[in-house]
Formats: structure tokens, sequence, C-alpha cells
């Protein structure tokens, strides 16, 4: 009963959704020294305008470089609390054949994903720029949806909505449907600590905590701590379950010592019970089996229940 006490009090202290997570800003750079200028600038609108369409980011204008950058280093230097994301592409003709190189690089997870697309016409680009965008962008940065990153110990379980996505460390961001989202992350140990937030398309909600119920990028408000109520649960029906049963026994000893004293008259020897008496005793040994046979089906199917609830939380929680 106390802790299905705790895990009402928890659950009714769970903040409402006010901190809201806005879009992210996604930078564009191109690369395209083969291209003449205004190739160069068809290539970089078409990437803004196919961006546009498919992502719900806030699509930075693409910026032309002088010098390529590629990998994590260059790219990561792009990035801000405000764009953690960004897109390189770079096109070149090799044989005469247009080919475009994308790179998508997320500041938030250090993810990298690398795309190649050949053909299309350097003049009019946007066919093989959506072609090229399609394949390199992940459902999570898709319009309709959000990302959640977490940084947690190693096999913590990262759940949304109660469902389990992902066993840390993530390789990537999880995508969820923009809305109101309860993540909960469970660590080895049992604890849990649960966030509640509201994502708009293109957000990014990242959470970095630990066992302790250390945040590092959380305010301690939007959080809620929560013990493991569905372990006590199990171990409050098991344990009432064992005491029911040993109910059940002493009850089943009290109805056998009664039925003990009830005996048949001896023609020799007429010291026996008087049948209003022997009927009372009868009426009580039966009144003990009954309560033994409660004590023990309850007993059982408490002890069941609490092992029932006990593996069940030990699922959910790994």
């Amino acid at each position: 009963m106390n802790a299905l006490l705790v895990t009402a009090a928890l659950l009714a202290a769970t903040p409402s959704p006010e901190a809201v997570e806005r879009a992210s800003t996604m930078r564009v750079l191109v690369w395209a020294p083969e291209l003449a200028p205004r190739q160069q600038q068809a290539l970089a609108g078409a990437a803004q305008k196919v961006l546009a369409e498919l992502t719900a980011f806030d699509v930075s204008a693409p910026q032309l470089l002088k010098a390529p950058c590629e990998g994590a280093a260059c790219l990561g230097r792009q990035t801000s609390a405000e764009a953690p994301f960004v897109i390189a592409l770079s096109a070149a003709v090799p044989s005469l054949v247009l080919e475009l190189r994308g790179e998508l690089y997320d500041a938030g997870t250090g993810a990298r994903v690398r795309k190649t697309v050949r053909g299309g016409n350097p003049d009019a680009p946007q066919e093989a720029v959506r072609t090229l965008l399609d394949a390199l962008l992940p459902k999570w940065a898709r319009k309709g949806q959000a990302s959640i990153a977490v940084r947690a110990p190693n096999e913590a379980v990262v759940k949304v909505d109660g469902r389990r996505v992902a066993l840390t460390p993530l390789g990537d961001a999880v995508g969820v449907p923009a809305g109101v989202h309860d993540i909960d992350v469970v660590f080895p140990n049992g604890d849990a600590v649960l966030f509640r937030r509201k994502l708009e398309e293109g957000a990014r909600f990242t959470a970095q905590v630990d066992p302790s119920g250390a945040l590092a990028e959380l305010q301690l408000a939007d959080t809620v701590r929560r013990p493991p109520a569905l372990r006590y649960v199990s171990y409050g029906l098991f344990g009432a379950g064992a005491v029911a049963i040993a109910g059940s026994l002493i009850a089943g000893g009290l109805a056998r010592g009664t039925a003990h004293q009830l005996r048949g008259c001896d023609p020799a020897d007429r010291s026996c019970l008087r049948i209003d008496e022997a009927n009372a005793l009868h009426a009580r040994a039966e009144r003990y089996a009954q309560t033994g046979n409660v004590l023990l089906v309850g007993g059982a199917v408490l002890g069941a229940a609490g092992i029932g609830v006990f593996a069940f939380d030990v699922a959910g929680g790994r």
C-alpha cells in the first residue's frame, strides 16, 4: 500500500508540459568549384527549397564555401547550440556527369550520414538534390517528427510513452512524432528518471543523466525521480501471500486438533460427548478447515501475483 501511495504521489507531481522544445536551425554548406557561379547558386537554392519541403528545421541561407569542409572536426566547427545540424553538399562533374555528395552531421550525437547520387542537370539540379536529400535525411529529420538524444551510462533503457525504444549508448537520436512525450530512463539498478516534454517539429530534446539524478542539461523542476515502485509492490504481494499460506497451515492444524476430540461412544464407556457438544466441535473443525482453504488459495494467488509483478518489472527495466 505504501508503495502504491508513493507511486501515485510521484505521478501527481509530474510537471505539466510547459517547457517546449523549439525547432532547431540547420546549416547548409555548398562546395562546387567545378560548377559555374550561376550553377552554384542554383544548387544552393535547390537545397534550401527541398529541405524546407522535407523537414521542419529552420534552414539557414546556404553558404558557398571557398574550400571543402569534410569530416567531423570541420563540420563540428560549423555548428552551434541554435544550429546543431549541418548538411554539406559538394558537386563535381567527373566524366561530364553531375555527381552530388551529401553529408549530414549531428553535433548532438556525433552521428554522420553520407550519400552520393550521379546524374542530373547542373543548370536545374533540383531533382538530383531531392534524390540526394531524400536518401540522406533520417526519420527524425522529416516533417512531423522530432528527436530525443539521451546520454546515460551503458545499458540504461530509454522508454518513450512507456514503450522501450533504445538501450544506451545511443548511436543516433530517437525519432518521435511531434507532440508531448514522457521520456523514461531506467538504469540497471532499477532507478529511473522521468521527463515530460512538448516537442515541436524539428526539435531535439537532449538529456544527460546518471543514476544519482544529476542533470547536466536540464532544470530539476522538469524532472521526476521515481523509486522502483513495482518492485516494492511485488515484495508486498509475495509477503502477503506467504503470510496467508502460513495462516492456512495454522488453521489446518486447528481443524485437525478439533476433529481429534470427536470420538464414537464405546458401549462399555458412557463418557463420550453429548450430541450437542459433538455437533459444536464438528462445526468448529469445519470453520477452521474452510478458513485454511481460503487462506491457502488466497496466499497462492497473492504469491503468484507478486512473482508476476517482479518478473514484469525486471523485464520492463532491462
